[in-house]
């Protein structure tokens, strides 16, 4: 059966869906067996779960899941474990373009974000809320999830560096995000400012479509700000 293959272009960052076959990629398979068995403690929540999360058989060369982990198997060859119990359920994983960067929605009971795993040395996991929008020249990532039950991971913006080594986390920012729906970034210009918007909030849902409410997320002097109503980033 013919695997098709869907990419979503992300800036300079491309995420591939799991029907990329990964002929590429050196490393073996990761290996479950390092992530050793998981010893329950006094107050973990109950798993509902009772199968391993599923994994595309285009992305077994570098992930691999049990009932209690997943491993990712990073660029120089090691196997990165991440403990996975409170994952009732993941969006299909995705893997970028340079194959370093692999990333899944994630949802529990009351509570999801979204799972970005850097491979670079010895790999390293960072929950960015919802998946990260690169800056064009993809030396930036940001990601905004905010919710007014705040069940998600975030309930903010995020701001990452990409490095040759690692991520760097360059801000994270939550005042102003509140009382409004459906947040989103909508583009990045530069490396530093990017535009988000949501929806402004209002009692009355059955009026015509909600205006959206934009802002500037700008770099300066004193770190990220989050931008007035109506602010926008310089033009390119």
């Amino acid at each position: 059966m013919r695997i098709e293959t869907v990419t979503f272009a992300l800036g300079a960052l491309l995420f591939i869906l799991p029907g990329t076959a990964l002929a590429q990629v050196k490393p073996a398979a990761p290996d479950l067996a390092k992530c050793g068995k998981y010893r329950l403690e006094e107050g973990d929540p109950e798993l509902q779960r009772t199968k391993p999360l599923p994994v595309p058989a285009a992305l077994r060369p570098a992930m691999a899941a049990n009932r209690d982990f997943v491993a990712v198997t990073t660029l120089s060859g090691s196997t990165f474990c991440m403990i996975s119990r409170e994952w009732e359920s993941i969006s299909p994983p995705t893997l970028s373009a340079d194959k370093r960067f692999l990333g899944f929605t994630w949802y529990g009971y009351e509570a999801g974000g979204y799972i970005l795993v850097d491979r670079v040395g010895k790999g390293a996991q960072i929950d960015t809320g919802a998946r990260p929008v690169p800056s064009p020249s993809g030396n930036r990532l940001a990601s905004i999830e905010w919710s007014e039950s705040g069940f998600g991971s975030l309930n903010g913006i995020l701001v990452l560096g990409v490095e040759p080594t690692r991520l760097r986390e360059l801000a994270r920012l939550s005042d102003g995000l509140k009382m409004h729906d459906d947040w989103r970034i909508d583009r990045w210009v530069g490396d530093a400012c990017f535009e988000v918007s949501a929806e402004r909030w209002t009692e009355d849902r059955s009026a015509a479509k909600p205006q959206r409410e934009r802002h500037a997320v700008r770099a300066g002097p004193k770190g990220w700000t989050f931008g007035a109503a109506g602010s926008a980033c310089p033009k390119a």
